[in-house]
């Protein structure tokens, strides 16, 4: 009777993924009626999920783990459910919960390890992608993330020894590229940053990230031409940003050409027209309107540059009024005067 009772549940499991495959959820939801085979009901909720009755699909897995607590297909559309349902902290709970009872299951490392990274809780992420890598020794993301993780701590020998790793088995991850670049930065070593650019850019030449990494590069080596030369094939290459604008007008102020600070005005004129309160942008493009005998305009952009560096007055007088009444009320009438 056992048997049969078995050999009955497979065949209705069968039925129930040929049906939910082809996304009839309400036939799936009339088969599972009188059922309470785990196995089966699993199946209800994932059609219940589908038709996006949140609401259902939970209290249907709250009954099915009060009986089976352990049962990780329950427990992980559990987690999808509440993630589905909005509450992000809820699913993260639920998706540890499966991690107690299967520590090793790949799914769920990878989206706490994700939403942790993406989150910035590196140190959070650090033990699942390291568990990760551990499982898949042959995909590059896992040590690319690690040496992500320790870079944002600073450890950037740590994340040198990953990076590493990343890149001998996926020589051309970009991801792994740059953040090396930036380690080496980190560790003072621009030589070990510059080789790696140059070799990404080998393979990679119209790359927005490593032609800006390299036009930074020339500018810390106070080589001023080539800065701005590659400066301008990162915008080229699409990377528009105020930091790409700034650094190219301030490495075109330092040229030798005769008309640097035209050429330097014009970048700081479209840094500025992305972000006017950025000081160093306000300044700069003032000291370049200067040289163009542009006077009144370089006024303008220096009050500006005072005003961004000067905590604003309606604030202070507020702290001020403030701090003078409570000297009043407790008497001391030298202080608020």
């Amino acid at each position: 009777l056992a048997a049969y009772s078995q050999t009955s549940t497979d065949s209705l499991q069968n039925v129930l993924r040929y049906e939910l495959m082809y996304e009839n959820y309400q036939k799936v939801i009339e088969l599972t009626q009188n059922t309470q085979v785990p196995e089966l009901l699993i199946a209800k909720a994932q059609a219940l999920f589908a038709l996006y009755r949140y609401d259902d699909t939970d209290r249907l897995l709250d009954s099915i783990l009060a009986n089976n607590p352990n049962y990780v297909p329950a427990l992980m559309l559990y987690a999808k459910t509440a993630g589905a349902n909005g509450n992000k902290i809820e699913s993260i709970k639920r998706y540890q919960r499966v991690l107690a009872v299967d520590s090793l299951n790949n799914a769920v490392l990878n989206i706490l390890a994700t939403n942790a990274f993406t989150n910035k809780n590196y140190h959070v992420a650090i033990p699942y992608y390291e568990t990760l890598y551990q499982q898949n020794k042959l995909n590059s993301l896992y040590p690319t993330r690690l040496g992500m993780c320790y870079s944002a701590f600073n450890d950037n020998r740590t994340a040198i020894r990953y990076l590493l790793e990343a890149l001998i088995i996926s020589p051309k991850n970009i991801s792994a590229l740059v953040s090396i670049i930036n380690a080496y930065y980190g560790e003072a070593l621009p030589d070990s940053s510059k080789y790696y650019i140059d070799y990404g850019l080998g393979f990679a030449p119209e790359n927005p990230e490593l032609l800006r990494r390299n036009a930074v590069w020339f500018y810390a080596e106070k080589r001023y031409n080539e800065s701005v030369d590659f400066f301008k094939k990162t915008l080229e290459a699409g990377d528009s940003s105020v930091f790409v604008y700034k650094y190219a007008g301030m490495a075109a102020m330092r040229c030798d050409s005769f008309d640097n600070y035209k050429i330097a005005y014009n970048y700081f004129a479209k840094a500025y027209a992305l972000d006017s309160d950025d000081v160093q942008t306000c300044y700069s493009r003032g000291i370049a309107a200067s040289n163009l005998s542009e006077y009144n305009l370089a006024i303008q952009l220096f009050n500006r540059a005072k005003f961004l560096l000067t905590p604003d007055k309606s604030i202070l007088y507020s702290i001020d009024l403030a701090s003078g009444d409570n000297y009043s009320r407790f008497k001391q009438y030298q202080q608020a005067i």
